[in-house]
């Protein structure tokens, strides 16, 4: 009987790994999410994205670009499925983390709110593509550039291809 237990449990993981790229403000940047869903509308969502911030340096007259991080955990909603499930509207809400970069700034890392809307077109039963647009919170002031640009805020736009298991 735990043998049988054990493997409803582990048929019933839905596992989604994505490759994302990121446009907000005057950032570009590509990440990777981890979900984990907790039933057909509902996951838990864990996004790494590697961002940069185009700007000058104080003291300097060459433009460069500036990488930042960010992490996000948040949950995903279905909203509604379309053709049999293969076009689903989502909404995604949750905290972001914002590591701190000595290289923009000395304040310390911030933590900031988003609000995503998509839609997810599944190609076939494991690979997806998704289109997510919406905002995140305050971002921060990159004190050490000129003109002290705030970034990781603002209006995101997000392109993912994904899999899941």
């Amino acid at each position: 009987m735990l043998i049988t237990l054990l493997t409803l449990s582990i048929n019933a993981i839905d596992l989604r790994v994505s490759l994302n790229t990121l446009t907000i403000q005057d950032c570009e940047g590509t990440g990777g999410t981890l979900a984990y869903a907790i039933s057909p509308k509902f996951e838990i969502e864990s996004t790494y994205t590697e961002a940069y911030l185009r700007g000058v340096k104080i003291g300097n007259t060459k433009e460069s670009w500036n990488s930042f991080q960010t992490q996000r955990l948040g949950v995903r909603y279905y909203l509604k499925s379309y053709l049999d499930s293969q076009i689903r509207l989502f909404v995604s809400i949750g905290g972001e983390y914002l590591y701190k970069n000595t290289k923009l700034t000395d304040k310390t890392d911030t933590f900031n709110s988003y609000g995503l809307f998509g839609v997810d077109f599944a190609i076939d039963s494991s690979w997806n593509m998704e289109f997510l647009m919406g905002s995140s919170g305050k971002g921060e002031d990159a004190t050490k550039l000129l003109n002290t640009p705030n970034y990781a805020h603002g209006f995101n736009s997000i392109v993912s291809i994904g899999y899941r298991f």
